[in-house]
């Protein structure tokens, strides 16, 4: 089997939860997963970035676990992922869980938020508890041992989900419907 690959598109900072994700890719690491994860959006290198790039180092991580600058072009990024990863703390509606969802990819995020709005466990992707390092490996594992045939599923599943819930015909209806239930509170 090939080497799946993982990408994050959100700022490195403590919300983030890079440094958990850290711990659950060295567990997987240990187990002898193979996998690439590229996550970009290290702006600064703040005290919380240094740790981190400190740690992955320290476990060994440097050839699997990479961190990069933002790019403009995420949708190339998510093009060349097999699997998208959020494991933050909190969320609301995500840009980048939208983003990954209408280019199709199969999801790994934690279970906070409007996450699960988006993302069923098991069909278009895995759920996990963003304090747990367990619980984000074995989301992580679950996601990094489906088939080809899996991914191109959950990938369907997503982009339907994009479709049908963040589509901007829809924000726009909601946003109207808002304003309407707004005016009529005089």
């Amino acid at each position: 089997t090939r080497r799946k690959k993982l990408v994050v598109t959100a700022r490195v900072c403590r919300r983030k939860n890079l440094h958990t994700l850290i711990e659950a890719l060295a567990l997987l690491a240990q187990k002898g997963v193979d996998f690439q994860l590229d996550w970009y959006g290290l702006s600064k290198q703040s005290a919380y970035a240094k740790k981190c790039l400190s740690r992955i180092h320290k476990l060994g991580l440097d050839n699997k676990l990479k961190i990069h600058p933002p790019v403009s072009n995420v949708v190339a990024l998510y093009g060349a992922s097999d699997i998208f990863c959020l494991p933050s703390f909190y969320e609301g509606t995500s840009n980048s869980l939208a983003e990954a969802l209408a280019c199709g990819k199969c999801v790994v995020c934690s279970a906070v938020g409007d996450n699960k709005l988006y993302v069923k466990d098991g069909e278009n992707g895995f759920l996990c508890n963003p304090s747990s390092v367990k619980s984000i490996a074995q989301a992580l594992e679950k996601a990094l041992s489906i088939s080809e045939e899996e991914l191109q599923k959950a990938g369907v599943f997503s982009r339907q989900m994009a479709c049908e819930h963040l589509s901007p015909e829809l924000f726009i209806q909601r946003y109207q419907k808002l304003l309407e239930e707004y005016e009529s509170v005089d």
